[in-house]
């Protein structure tokens, strides 16, 4: 059994322990149902995410509106507050089937895979949540419906499992707590990892850091808060990412994070494939929200190298330059000479490559 069987798996048995009578298991795959939204998990495909390491992109959706009526310049507007607040499910837009899917994804591989489990499963309710919360709101601004459906037609899971609850029973008291991640662990993980290539620049306090990566002439910014609030679930880590791009109308740039949504999905994951791209302040942000639920020791610095690998596509997407030992240096200089520094930054000898 490789790592992308043992997730799935894990994920039916154990995790969802999924009932025979409202799921479909296929070699690779599954189909359950929760609540009124179908949701499938299917091992995508085979890549290699170091040399000479086989790792599969574990894929989990969520049907959430179907139908959807509005022209489709008007579909960005009412897309944007979910995007915003998205917390591991990327809203995707089909306009081809007049659809809206909620979708999470990551490489797995034999060193990772029990990780890659835990954050999968909790992916996965937070996306059955999103749909029970949402989807008659957002359905009705689209001028679409959401898409429920059962095992057979017409035959709508009543009651619900158990697990279609476990949001509002589980993670939501554990946000009412103090955020789990300690300020230890940022401390360790900016020391650790984050003055060196591919940061060019790092900070942390509290429960909090913060790095910069090259992007084009000039740095993107990354953030990680353990100590704010997301908007329902309570406490966790806001994980950030914010990339300056060229001058363009807010319809344009809301667009452009659509479209990465899209092609993040279908591309990649850059790292892991939780959260949205969305818009703030003239810039492209990338959101994602990690529940206290969702606590893992060790969690930091692989969040930190995730965001290191989603900066690396999002420059060469944007800017059109790829990151080199020169264009590491010459941010360097350049960051350097904005803060009046004199210290000296290690020589970046290589191109950056993704550790997760």
């Amino acid at each position: 059994m490789n790592a992308g069987e043992k997730v799935l798996d894990r994920l039916y048995s154990r995790d969802f322990q999924c009932d025979a009578e409202w799921s479909i298991r296929k070699p690779n795959t599954f189909r359950w149902w929760a609540a009124e939204h179908a949701q499938t998990v299917w091992i995508e495909k085979e890549v290699s995410p170091q040399p000479g390491q086989t790792g599969y992109v574990v894929s989990i959706a969520t049907d959430f509106i179907r139908g959807i009526k509005v022209p489709e310049h008007l579909v960005p507007s009412p897309l944007k507050p979910m995007m915003c607040f998205a917390s591991m499910a990327t809203p995707i837009w089909l306009p081809e089937k007049g659809e809206i899917r909620l979708v999470s994804k990551m490489v797995v591989h034999e060193q990772n895979w029990e990780l890659a489990a835990v954050l999968l499963s909790h992916s996965g309710l937070l996306q059955i949540y999103d749909a029970k919360k949402q989807a008659h709101v957002l359905a009705e601004l689209c001028e679409g419906v959401p898409n429920k459906s059962g095992p057979k037609a017409d035959h709508l899971r009543e009651p619900f499992d158990e697990m279609a609850s476990a949001v509002e029973k589980l993670f939501v008291p554990l946000g009412k707590e103090k955020g789990k991640w300690t300020e230890q662990e940022f401390t360790e993980t900016v020391e650790k990892y984050m003055h060196n290539p591919p940061c060019i620049m790092a900070s942390g306090g509290g429960q909090g850091l913060t790095g910069e990566f090259v992007h084009g002439d000039g740095t993107s910014l990354f953030r990680i808060f353990g100590d704010e609030k997301h908007s329902w679930l309570g406490n966790g880590l806001v994980v950030t990412q914010m990339f300056p791009v060229p001058k363009m109308t807010e319809n344009e740039l809301i667009r452009m994070a659509i479209q990465l949504n899209q092609i993040e999905v279908v591309e990649g994951p850059w790292g892991y494939g939780f959260g949205s791209y969305w818009t703030k302040n003239d810039l492209l942000v990338h959101n994602a929200f990690y529940p206290n639920a969702a606590y893992l020791k060790g969690l930091l610095p692989n969040l930190y190298f995730s965001a290191a690998n989603r900066a690396k596509h999002i420059c060469k997407m944007i800017t059109g330059k790829e990151w080199t030992s020169e264009s590491f240096q010459k941010a360097w200089e350049q960051k350097k000479r904005v803060l009046g520094l004199v210290s000296e930054k290690p020589s970046f000898k290589e191109r950056f490559r993704f550790r997760p």
